[in-house]
């Protein structure tokens, strides 16, 4: 077992989305619906999965779930985990600077392997979050916070600049900084950690991995980040294979 290297990365944009099938490819831009589930609407147009072409977020466009779930490629080493009840516009997709607004809900980012010439921000109102480290961040319009689950971030708003650490929440409404307790979560959060969960599967196939899952005894796989615990990847599809509700 080795991490994935950059060439591996490379072959694993090519042959390895979640759901993978041979049309859908990471290219030079970011904003590629990977997986779609429920009431997930682009510019109002529903989309539908599994689909026979690469779903691309246009600059300028909006994505906007109901009662669904939806995840977008980053580029190679990142992913952007959506809520029920969220909506988000891509303003930039280049890889050099992919930037976002998230008007409503919450997002999940995570973020694999940092590389040196991409750059990931995110706009909500007038604060500009921008993430520094690999790690899992949660954002939230409604409630106006940033949460760190592991890695690093820094928020600029008006007049500020503040930097977030793990186990850290930010108000970006009174720049203050708080502790969370991690294993409280919800739906969602153990959604996104089973999309990552089948992607480190994906990995394993190849025999890499990836530093965010560690594999344990009896083919138990855990993620700090997310403070769960999977088993064997044919139980899990079994147990989740129950939660219509979300679609």
């Amino acid at each position: 077992m080795k991490r994935l290297s950059f060439p591996g990365r490379i072959v694993l944009a090519c042959l390895l989305p979640f759901y993978a099938s041979a049309q859908q490819i990471i290219g030079v831009r970011a904003g590629l619906v990977n997986f779609a589930a429920g009431g997930v609407f682009l510019d109002g147009q529903r989309l539908e999965f599994p689909a026979n072409k690469p779903q691309e977020i246009p600059v300028g466009m909006n994505l906007q779930t109901e009662c669904g779930l939806a995840e977008i490629e980053l580029g190679a080493g990142a992913f952007l985990r959506v809520n029920q009840k969220t909506s988000l516009r891509m303003e930039n997709v280049s890889l050099a600077n992919i930037l976002l607004c998230l008007e409503r809900g919450s997002i999940l980012i995570e973020i694999f392997e940092m590389y040196k010439d991409n750059h990931i921000g995110v706009h909500i109102e007038d604060a500009l979050i921008e993430f520094d480290q690999e790690g899992l961040y949660r954002l939230d319009a409604n409630r106006k916070w940033i949460r760190v689950y592991g890695g690093k971030a820094t928020v600029q708003s008006p007049g500020r600049k503040i930097s977030v650490k793990s186990n850290k929440t930010l108000d970006l409404t009174t720049l203050s900084t708080s502790k969370f307790d991690t294993k409280i979560n919800d739906v969602f959060h153990y959604w996104a950690a089973y999309r990552s969960f089948k992607h480190n599967q994906q990995l394993l196939k190849l025999h890499w991995y990836s530093d965010h899952w560690q594999r344990l005894l009896m083919n138990r796989f855990r993620n700090e980040y997310y403070e769960v615990i999977f088993h064997d990847k044919e139980m899990e599809d079994d147990a989740f294979s129950g939660m219509r509700w979300f679609y």
